[in-house]
Order: C-alpha cells, then sequence, then structure tokens
C-alpha cells in the first residue's frame, strides 16, 4: 500500500516521527508500507524491524546502512525509534474502523 493509504494516526505517528530525525529513516518506514496491505499489518512490519534494527544489526551498522548524509547520533536514533515504538502501541488502542483517513 502507499503511505498515503495510511490512517492519520500511523502515519503521523510513524512516518512523521521518523523524518523529524531524519528523511533516510522516513524513507525505510515508506519502503516497508508498500509490502503492507493495511495499518496493522504496517504497524506488525515496523514493530519487527526495529526489534531486528536493534537486536540484530546493532546501531553502528544501522547508522552505517540507512544513513547516507549527516546520520543522526546513536542517542537520538535510540530515542527516535523508542518514540515510534510508543506511538505504535498508542495507535493499537484505536481500532482500525476508528481511524481516520485522508480522503
Amino acid at each position: 500500500m502507499d503511505t498515503d493509504d495510511l490512517s492519520v494516526e500511523a502515519y503521523k505517528g510513524i512516518m512523521i516521527t521518523a523524518e523529524k530525525l531524519h528523511r533516510d529513516l522516513m524513507l525505510q518506514f515508506a519502503v516497508l508500507a508498500e509490502e503492507c496491505n493495511n495499518d496493522d499489518e504496517f504497524l506488525n512490519e515496523c514493530e519487527a524491524i526495529i526489534k531486528d534494527w536493534i537486536n540484530v544489526w546493532g546501531l553502528d551498522e544501522l547508522l552505517e546502512e540507512i544513513f547516507c548524509e549527516k546520520p543522526p547520533t546513536k542517542v537520538n536514533l535510540t530515542k527516535t525509534l523508542e518514540q515510534i515504538q510508543a506511538n505504535i502501541s498508542s495507535i493499537r488502542m484505536t481500532p482500525m474502523d476508528k481511524r481516520t483517513y485522508d480522503v
């Protein structure tokens, strides 16, 4: 699905939060959205990739692989990923049929 098909809550909670740190991080989530069929699948995939980045890749490799220019600090990257995880938990509290969508 296209990022335009995400709920406003998912778009703001993940895409905008990621972009505030770095456009390259936002692009990673945009590519992930293309592989998903709905909001909840996207949220699941986002959680899974964040866990993979932290537990398998490690922050040094993540910084090297994802960011082209002016990578963020490890502290800022960690804070942003934690914020996205918290946002996902918050978004999940709203059922899909109660989320808002741009028309």
